[in-house]
C-alpha cells in the first residue's frame, strides 16, 4: 500500500487510504476522513460529516452515507483535478471512499468555502 494518494505518474492510488492534498473540510479543516460536496454543482465545497449535518438539511439513515441531503460523496477523479459524478464513480474509487473514517484523523487550516 502506498503512503501517497497519487503515484509517481500522478494517477490516483485508490488502494490506499491516503487522501489528496487539499482534501479537507472548508468549514472546520477536518482531514483524513470522508467528505461530501454539493450535488450537481461546479462549486467545490468539501465538508465533513459534522459540518454537513449541522446545516439541518440532512438526515442520516444510510450506514455508508454516499449522499446526505443534497450532498454526495466527494470522490477525486484519477487525475485529481475534479470529483466523480455521483453515479459515475468507478467501484475502486467508491471502495476508497468507503474505507475512509467518518471523523477527522487531523485538522488542516480552515479554507474559505466556495459557494
Amino acid at each position: 500500500m502506498s503512503d501517497r494518494f497519487f503515484d509517481s505518474l500522478g494517477t490516483a492510488d485508490y488502494s490506499s487510504i491516503r487522501v489528496p492534498d487539499g482534501y479537507s473540510c472548508c468549514e472546520c479543516g477536518a482531514a483524513g476522513c470522508k467528505l461530501w460536496r454539493p450535488y450537481q454543482t461546479f462549486a467545490v465545497r468539501l465538508r465533513c460529516l459534522p459540518c454537513v449535518i449541522k446545516d439541518g438539511d440532512a438526515t442520516v439513515s444510510n450506514h455508508r452515507l454516499h449522499s446526505i441531503g443534497w450532498n454526495v460523496a466527494a470522490i477525486p477523479t484519477v487525475e485529481g483535478d475534479t470529483y466523480w459524478g455521483y453515479t459515475s464513480s468507478p467501484q475502486d474509487a467508491v471502495d476508497w471512499w468507503d474505507r475512509l473514517p467518518f471523523h477527522a484523523t487531523h485538522y488542516r487550516g480552515v479554507r474559505t468555502c466556495v459557494s
